[in-house]
């Protein structure tokens, strides 16, 4: 378990993921799945995470967007958010999902991914985020 104690640890610990998954990983798409409860730093977490993967674009919660594509030097980030959907599994896959988790260079992060459990490989990094009390957070990997 990792904690945190700003918002800026949070930011920090997402980019220092990034580059250790850059380092890492193959061509093959890759997928990390963010739990945790409002306000618990997922967001925080992606901006890092893009951050880290020399993304300089404004990331934004894909809350009502479901899906925001950012283009990195290894392929493109997908940040997904179903929190918002009544079935989301049913409609991401008609929104071609499944399709992303093929794409060759494709990492995905997905924030409430437990709600989508059954559409992810069995791969998934998972990375649970909890509220500990002010600006304190514990991260587990």
């Amino acid at each position: 378990m990792i904690i945190t104690t700003s918002a800026r640890q949070t930011f920090l610990l997402g980019k220092k993921t990034a580059k250790n998954v850059l380092q890492s990983r193959t061509n093959a798409p890759f997928v990390i799945g963010l739990s945790g409860d409002l306000g618990s730093g997922k967001t925080t977490f992606v901006k890092g995470f893009a951050a880290g993967l020399g993304i300089k674009e404004n990331i934004i919660s894909p809350t009502f967007l479901l899906v925001c594509r950012y283009p990195f030097a290894g392929g493109n980030l997908y940040h997904v958010d179903p929190y918002r959907l009544e079935a989301p599994a049913p409609a991401l896959r008609s929104l071609g999902f499944l399709d992303t988790l093929q794409e060759d260079g494709a990492i995905i992060i997905i924030e409430w991914a437990e709600r989508i459990k059954e559409l992810l490989p069995s791969d998934t990094m998972w990375i649970e985020l909890r509220h500990a009390g002010g600006d304190k957070r514990e991260i587990s990997v």
